[in-house]
């Protein structure tokens, strides 16, 4: 989402209402901001990091935020797709903390962009190393001058201009403010710092000086014992529970089959939310078996985090770790903080894991007792598609093309079924679609079609925790698409509700001495449009023309917002009009004002 406002000399009317505000306050700007994803950019190649030992390189930072408060999210943590390559800086859910240089640098890259990180600073420093910042709210203005580089762009790129590479690189002084943090792209407010060595994403706890504080508990909740034929929707749980002397152990003799495949349930327990760990070894009867280090990683890998993790089990703040990922070798695997043990059986007999995790709260220890038992019950072998470099599978009206690499062995199963339904959208005729197995992940994108008589108000979604989901598909003359890296269920609804728009509330933000004026707005199918809301400003006969008010919607707050700068009167009347992405309109009656409408360009 947009954070800032630009200073123009002499501001008058609906100038003064869009740039006054931070202009008065600290020198910075409103240039508009939203989002596309960070991992968007193609594949990196970086200069190999150094070994993590005495002789790696090594930086001294000072706290990027005032108070260096606490990491709510670690390095190596799994999102959805990829891995988490910083730290989360909490700011208490407040917007506009000043950012500051953790060492000398230069700056020499901006990036505006509507989801991802949003608004994003590149701090270049001494020996290869780089901190990197996002969601900021915007970039320094009074001594930088960098929203101005940043208007400069959008002139010729548009709202969003992607990166922004500078001519000069402007050079900072440790301390020195160079932004100020904010929520502009995805999430809520926080500040994400990330530390790049040769551009590839580093821990600073390893590579730097850098150790903000981390309360927590480690809980090492279960080990996850799953059917390799089956998925891990067939998996069984076996519970651990911490002891008098602070290991972790199973109440009952637990018994695995011999072809299991095994993932730890494990996390980070900070006040307010689940971390992940930053190292997970396991023992297999006094031997290595396991080792999960994600210290360093590189964007070759950046979509690795569904073998790394499983892919079903973890989500909703859960992190359940694959110890044995589903059809994936060494040859495949690029991530280099991972070792797997061989692929071979568990002998009959007792055998124990001993596993040590460490994490930025500490550290902690489990052990399992377990039993080696007969292989699960032999099952039909699949039919499907033979997983393979760029093979295609033609299910009408469904179609699916692998990638020409990243991929896992094993066949893809698929059942055609009845097109379901769900409150607010409207069923089709399309069939919905199932894939398997469950744990299917591809790096390289996968690219999912349907044809459908009519695209316009069509959208494909996904099933996840017990709802259909909007993908935001691409839409061809007939067709919809989206590029997935995960299989799951599928199917195709109409979009025939309307966003509904509630009461206005408004907010102080006291860093910032502005008021947030908002509006709750829901939609119950693919979603309000980024630059979908309006505001028509009533007119009296007689009156001045009002200024306009250029109104953000975010998606993350579910509300439709508008900053009022200092000293200035809301005007009364005010009427909001959302659209979301199928074209369905709020009810309201924006053509009476038509003329006074000022749509955000």
């Amino acid at each position: 989402m947009t954070r800032g406002a630009q200073c123009v000399k002499n501001p008058t009317g609906h100038a003064f209402i869009r740039f006054a505000a931070l202009c008065a306050l600290i020198g910075v700007a409103f240039a508009g901001v939203t989002r596309a994803q960070e991992e968007s950019r193609p594949p990196a190649v970086p200069t190999p990091l150094p070994a993590p030992d005495a002789k790696h390189p090594f930086i001294h930072l000072i706290p990027p935020l005032e108070a260096n408060p606490p990491v709510t999210s670690s390095f190596g943590e799994r999102r959805l797709t990829h891995l988490h390559s910083g730290y989360d800086l909490s700011t208490s859910e407040e917007i506009g903390w000043p950012v500051r240089a953790p060492a000398d640098g230069e700056i020499f890259r901006l990036k505006v962009e509507r989801r991802g990180y949003g608004r994003a600073l590149y701090l270049r420093h001494a020996d290869g190393f780089s901190t990197n910042y996002g969601h900021l709210f915007a970039y320094d203005e009074t001594t930088l001058k960098l929203e101005t580089k940043v208007r400069e762009a959008q002139k010729k790129s548009g709202r969003f201009p992607g990166d922004i590479y500078l001519d000069s690189p402007i050079p900072v002084k440790v301390g020195q403010i160079i932004a100020y943090s904010g929520e502009a792209g995805v999430g809520l407010p926080h500040l994400h710092f990330e530390l790049r060595l040769n551009d590839g994403p580093v821990d600073p706890a390893i590579y730097s000086d850098f150790n903000p504080p981390a309360p927590g508990e480690i809980v090492i909740a279960a080990l996850w014992v799953l059917n390799p034929a089956a998925g891990a929707a067939g998996g069984r749980k076996i519970p651990l529970v911490r002891g008098g002397d602070g290991v972790f152990t199973a109440r009952d003799a637990a018994s695995i089959p011999a072809d299991a495949r095994l993932a730890l349930e494990a996390w980070d327990q900070a006040p307010s939310k689940r971390r992940g760990l930053g190292e997970v070894t396991a023992q297999l009867d006094g031997r290595p078996w396991y080792s999960f280090s994600p210290d360093r990683f590189d964007f070759r890998n950046y979509f690795e985090a569904g073998w790394l993790f499983n892919p079903v089990l973890s989500g909703g703040g859960r992190f359940v770790y694959n110890l044995q990922p589903p059809g994936v070798d060494a040859a495949t695997l690029l991530f280099p903080g991972v070792k797997f043990p061989a692929v071979e059986p568990f002998a009959a007999g007792p055998h124990e894991l001993r596993f040590s995790v460490k994490a930025l709260s500490g550290a902690a220890r489990a052990r399992v007792a377990f039993t080696g038992a007969a292989p699960f019950p032999a099952s039909v072998a699949p039919t499907g598609l033979a997983i393979a470099a760029n093979a295609r599978l033609d299910a009408a009206p469904w179609k699916l093309l692998l990638p020409g690499g990243g991929l896992p062995r094993g066949t893809i199963r698929w059942t055609l079924g009845e097109s379901p339904k769900q409150s607010g959208l409207v069923a089709t005729a399309i069939p919905s679609i199932a894939f398997a197995p469950d744990e299917f992940y591809s790096r390289e994108a996968i690219q999912l079609a349907v044809a459908v008589p009519d695209s316009r108000q069509a959208d494909l979604y996904f099933f996840d925790n017990g709802r259909w989901e909007a993908m935001n598909a691409d839409k061809g003359l007939g067709v919809l698409s989206a590029r997935i890296r995960a299989l799951g269920k599928f199917a195709v609804f109409l979009d025939r509700s309307p966003p509904v728009v509630g009461a206005p509330a408004q907010r102080t933000e006291p860093r910032l001495n502005l008021v947030r004026h908002y509006w709750p707005v829901s939609d119950a199918g693919e979603g309000v449009e980024v630059d979908g809301c309006e505001a028509a400003v009533p007119v009296t006969r007689g009156a001045p023309i009002p200024p306009a008010i250029e109104i953000e919607y975010d998606p993350d707050r579910g509300w439709a917002e508008f900053f009022r700068p200092p000293g200035w009167t809301m005007p009364k009347g005010i009427e909001i009009v959302c659209a979301d992405r199928a074209g369905n309109r709020s009810a309201g009656k924006p053509g009476r004002h038509s003329k006074r409408v000022r749509r955000r360009k």
